[in-house]
């Protein structure tokens, strides 16, 4: 997305405009609200559900059904990739409404927040919208699978039943998991060891499950 933006810009800089320089972690920061947001509709709607998170290298293997079946996929496209395309539009937006500040002094998420630009809160909303569909399709029986670059595979995952069993999970006591305690495998619903096993088998997958009670856990 960084690379997007950046040629981006340097087009606008051949048309004489001068964009801010961005705090190079803006996009982690943009990311992990809008999984937040994501994250509270589905606690709100009290039905549960499960999102997927996947390296961008494994797009393939999920899409013709290794690990995970995936009963609807949206084709490749600009909807699939509608999620990081308003990133970069608010990268693009931001670092516009910001041309005068020195290079010396990145434009970061305080910036965003703060922001009172018209364009940028269209597109704030349209990021909130892309949330609430996300979330809205995990009241599909199966998981959401995402992409890291922010790109919607599909819905309604079925994680094969044909992965090793995990008979225990670390759980952590603490933010960063410097502390963690071994539970049962059988303690959880079926959802979670689902998770489980897509997780052991795949280290570089994330699972974020949400139970009907409103819980939530990140299976790494």
């Amino acid at each position: 997305l960084a690379e997007i933006h950046g040629g981006l810009r340097d087009q606008a800089r051949k048309k004489g405009e001068v964009w801010a320089r961005l705090d190079n972690d803006l996009i982690r920061v943009i990311g992990q609200h809008t999984i937040k947001r994501i994250i509270a509709a589905v606690r709100d709607s009290y039905h549960g559900g499960t999102v997927v998170i996947v390296p961008p290298y494994l797009a393939d293997d999920i899409l013709e059904g290794r690990y995970v079946s995936l009963k609807y996929k949206f084709i490749d496209a600009e909807p699939r990739r509608r999620f990081r395309t308003l990133i970069v539009d608010v990268m693009n937006a931001l670092a516009r409404s910001h041309a005068g500040t020195p290079a010396r002094d990145p434009v970061g998420w305080d910036d965003y927040e703060a922001s009172s630009d018209r364009e940028l809160t269209g597109l704030d909303e349209a990021i909130f919208e892309v949330a609430h569909l996300i979330a809205g399709l995990t009241a599909v029986d199966g998981a959401v699978v995402l992409t890291q670059r922010f790109e919607l595979l599909g819905f309604g995952g079925e994680i094969s039943g044909k992965l090793p069993a995990v008979k225990t999970a670390a759980r952590a006591l603490d933010v960063e998991a410097d502390t963690a305690f071994d539970e049962s495998a059988e303690g959880v619903g079926t959802r979670h060891r689902s998770a489980y096993r897509l997780c052991k088998a795949l280290p570089d997958v994330i699972a974020v499950v949400i139970s009907q009670d409103g819980n939530v856990r990140f299976v790494k």
